[in-house]
């Protein structure tokens, strides 16, 4: 976490020394803030017993109902074709939120 301690010295610096008009200074809120909840789900993420994984993988049962219009495994025949279109879903969140690798166990999404 030493990089997200380094950014808000700077941000800080910057507001000191360099004052801005108010919008320029809300865009750079919004980058930090996304910076900063980009490093927390990555490492979040690493931890497979964390509530951050849940969070993914039940935004990623969203993603697939939105896709398909059904839910993952809701009728019995089904549930072994949609672990890897579920697991897809995984991937598109993730990539969505800035993250390129699956850091997600297959266990936890064969659950789902």
């Amino acid at each position: 976490m030493m990089n997200i301690t380094i950014l808000k010295d700077l941000l800080v610096f910057f507001l000191i020394f360099f004052p801005l008009k108010y919008n320029l200074w809300k865009k750079i809120s919004k980058i930090f803030f996304f910076i900063h909840f980009w490093f927390f789900l990555a490492n979040k993420l690493e931890d497979q017993e964390n509530n951050i994984v849940l969070y993914v993988l039940f935004r990623a049962v969203s993603h697939f109902e939105e896709q398909y219009k059904r839910f993952p495994g809701i009728h019995d025949e089904e549930v072994e074709t949609d672990i890897p279109l579920l697991k897809k879903s995984v991937i598109a969140i993730l990539s969505a939120l800035g993250i390129n690798s699956n850091p997600i166990k297959d266990e936890y999404i064969h659950e789902m």
